[in-house]
């Protein structure tokens, strides 16, 4: 499996190469944001609550679909860095808030991401998703940022739209993998993460590659997160 991968990423790495836009190291930079979805309570839970208390619920739930975090991608289709930038939401609500940046480097074929909530010399790194992890669908299914872009849908569920008219293969947070850059990602119940501004960078925008002498899974990090949450529940 890692032998595949890994002839997979040469492969991504040569179409990029004999890509005149890669060739050319053409950079863009796109602004993403993204809405996440919480479920304050379990829907069964919530119909038996009365009334008044379900339409409070819903309007937590409506507060929060209008928060925005608001993050920029800058990737030549060989690394790429997807960085928080701003949060937009509602002037009367006030909650806390953690973010993971993410980097991706297509020649080792790894997602490097960086959080305020680990040590300093601490980094997260997993693979990069590879074609293998989509099916396409063909025709047009829709327009973002003036670009016309394809539907695909991964292993894992989530719906991409991507463009072949840039084409190199990254997307917003962990995402990659297709024939162009991906403008919109939803994952049904959670989240949903959309292009708002595709512009090319300057010529003196550098990508460079966090390397911090200690790696652990997302998987570990997720569950050592949410050890931490609930101890402050406590």
């Amino acid at each position: 499996m890692i032998y595949t991968l890994q002839i997979l990423c040469l492969l991504i790495t040569l179409i990029s190469l004999s890509n005149p836009i890669s060739a050319q190291y053409k950079i863009y930079a796109v602004e993403f944001e993204r809405v996440t979805y919480p479920r304050i309570i379990d829907p069964e839970k919530l119909i038996q609550l009365p009334p008044h208390l379900v339409r409070k619920v819903n309007e937590e739930e409506n507060k929060f679909s209008k928060v925005k975090y608001i993050y920029l991608l800058t990737s030549n289709g060989r690394k790429s860095k997807y960085i928080f930038k701003d949060v937009e939401k509602p002037p009367d609500m006030n909650f806390s808030f953690g973010t993971i940046d993410h980097y991706k480097d297509f020649a080792s074929c790894k997602v490097i991401s960086l959080s305020s909530s680990l040590p300093p010399d601490t980094q997260i790194e997993g693979a990069l998703m590879g074609p293998e992890e989509w099916t396409l669908f063909e025709g047009v299914d829709t327009v973002i940022c003036s670009y016309r872009c394809k539907k695909a849908l991964s292993r894992e569920g989530a719906i991409a739209w991507y463009t072949e008219q840039i084409p190199i293969p990254d997307g917003p947070s962990t995402f990659s993998g297709l024939p162009g850059l991906i403008l919109k990602v939803v994952v049904p119940g959670k989240y949903v993460i959309t292009a708002r501004k595709v512009a090319v960078a300057s010529d003196t925008v550098t990508i460079d590659i966090p390397h911090r002498p200690k790696a652990i899974s997302m998987e570990k990090y997720v569950g050592s997160l949410g050890k931490t949450l609930l101890q402050r529940k406590r």
